[in-house]
């Protein structure tokens, strides 16, 4: 069975929302690194809203005994992006893409 965290989340104009990682989509998970499977790491989710309003979170995930999972809402998902782009693959791109998070070179 998958290692479900939860978070009843109030928004900024006071409505609830339910994010699950069992039910939301995960975008990028840190679970894998350098070709090793990690036993704490991170992993970025999208959770679409009845009313179709998109709210990105990260979910700290955590397979030590006594330790807990985690769920921290993102204010800014597009300076995640930005942040960890060097870890992201081009389809997992394309997908924020998708969803309106775009890296785009101003330089």
């Amino acid at each position: 069975m998958k290692n479900t965290t939860k978070l009843a989340y109030h928004t900024e104009d006071g409505k609830l929302v339910k994010l699950n990682t069992y039910d939301d989509e995960c975008l990028w998970s840190g679970r894998w690194q350098n070709e090793r499977e990690q036993n704490r790491f991170d992993e970025l989710y999208v959770h679409v809203t009845r009313g179709g309003k998109r709210i990105f979170y990260i979910a700290y995930v955590t397979y030590w005994q006594g330790e807990s999972n985690e769920i921290t809402v993102l204010e800014d998902p597009q300076k995640w992006v930005e942040d960890n782009y060097h870890r992201l693959s081009s389809k997992q791109i394309a997908r924020l893409e998708e969803l309106e998070i775009k890296v785009e070179e101003t330089a």
